[in-house]
């Protein structure tokens, strides 16, 4: 025979339902609060690695241009004195230099990227995404071919309170997206997989020719390429046998 269930046990099976769901919610409340933190943490660790250039006006100070953005590169000083008789160095030379500074090394394509304010939101950098195609050396980590790695530099472009700002690294032209670059990097703060770039250490790859991402003039996309290898096979060989 079926036994009719009585309202009071209904009520307390109910009561219980609402226990449980309570005790999920704060507990996945709780994992969620930790994550955010942790997450704002890792960004400020990051964006004090900008330090040197988080020195202008922060953003809630700027006037937006005539587009109506805010440009945080206007107050980026950079004390470069230019040769007026300079000396290259070989490529092989430079690559050779570079590998002994750096404990990664890799070819790899510019997959996405999100930026963020330094610490003092005088500044932007970007966490760019890049996978990997081949690794020339590899000293402090297991990242191998075909992986995706993090790679922090400055500069970047995000929104902020509906106005686009974007701040620029005269120095250091902006990676593409799609495009292919040769990179010798650092790791940062022991992090699996994020690694922070410099202009020094940056190669783009492209149909006409290898280009030396430092631009200590400011010319963008009129950088010169490197004249001793002019595609970027003859240069991706030549960092693997310099690197070895």
């Amino acid at each position: 025979m079926l036994k009719l269930i009585s309202a009071k046990s209904v009520a307390l099976f109910a009561t219980s339902l609402l226990i449980v769901a309570s005790a999920y919610a704060q507990a996945n409340g709780s994992l969620a609060q930790k994550m955010a933190t942790k997450n704002r943490e890792i960004l400020a660790r990051h964006g004090r690695q900008f330090s040197e250039l988080d020195y202008g006006s922060p953003v809630d100070k700027k006037k937006p241009n005539p587009n109506g953005e805010l440009d945080l590169s206007g107050g980026m000083l950079y004390d470069y004195v230019a040769d007026p008789n300079p000396i290259p160095a070989a490529p092989k030379t430079l690559i050779s230099n570079l590998a002994s500074n750096y404990e990664l090394v890799v070819s790899g394509t510019a997959r996405s990227f999100e930026s963020e304010f330094t610490a003092k939101k005088a500044f932007l950098y970007s966490i760019w995404t890049f996978q990997v195609d081949e690794v020339f050396k590899n000293s402090s980590s297991d990242t191998k071919s075909g992986d995706l790695i993090q790679v922090l530099r400055s500069g970047g472009r995000l929104l902020w309170h509906g106005r686009t700002v974007f701040a620029h690294d005269i120095a250091f032209p902006d990676f593409v997206v799609k495009e292919r670059y040769i990179l010798f990097l650092k790791p940062t703060d022991n992090e699996a997989n994020v690694y922070t770039a410099s202009a020094l250490g940056s190669f783009r790859l492209g149909p006409q020719g290898v280009f030396h991402m430092i631009d200590p003039q400011d010319r963008g996309d009129a950088l010169t390429p490197l004249s001793a290898s002019k595609t970027a096979e003859q240069f991706t060989e030549l960092v693997r046998r310099s690197v070895q």
